[in-house]
């Protein structure tokens, strides 16, 4: 859509956002695109991120490990979108071993997920043992202040996406150390 009778670009809303602010950028059907797409997508996000330290702020999210490693081989953090079972699932440590090779394999910066919900959690336990070393984005997250807390102090989750359709405030929970 154009504001002010000007459509948005990545040089502007980077330019706008300032220095110290972090992005992830969720890229849909990124398999979709040929390899000279691919190629030419790649070098013009190079060229956008080339000034300032933006390139070091932007994770770039794919849910397909050999399409996505492309970024990864340019020198873009990654993120690998996964969507594994809930835990309560027979096959769940299955389905999360396979992200995790498709994750080494690719050299991938990252993996994001649904949390799930609170009584029956993608995320758990056994996901988050399994996961430990990895670094992980997890998106709607229930709005649970003490999970909300626990995900926080917890060192591979690098983001937490509260809530789902909704806007709310818990910039209270944190992870800093005083």
């Amino acid at each position: 859509q154009k504001k002010d009778g000007k459509i948005l670009t990545w040089e502007a809303l980077f330019k706008a956002a300032g220095e110290g602010q972090y992005f992830w950028l969720d890229y849909k059907n990124l398999e979709h695109l040929t390899a000279a797409e691919t190629k030419e997508a790649i070098k013009r996000l190079l060229f956008i991120t080339e000034e300032g330290s933006i390139r070091e702020r932007l994770y770039i999210e794919a849910s397909n490990p050999l399409a996505l490693s492309k970024y990864t081989d340019a020198g873009f953090k990654t993120i690998l979108g996964i969507h594994p079972l809930p835990e309560q699932n027979l096959a769940a440590s299955i389905v999360i071993n396979a992200y995790k090779i498709g994750y080494y394999f690719n050299n991938i910066t990252a993996l994001a997920m649904a949390y799930g919900s609170v009584e029956n959690p993608i995320y758990g336990h056994n996901t988050e043992k399994s996961l430990a070393s990895i670094p992980v984005f997890l998106f709607h997250v229930p709005d649970n202040v003490s999970l909300l807390q626990d995900l926080a102090d917890k060192s591979n989750v690098k983001v937490i996406l509260a809530g789902r359709d909704k806007s709310i405030n818990r910039f209270q929970i944190n992870n800093c150390k005083e």
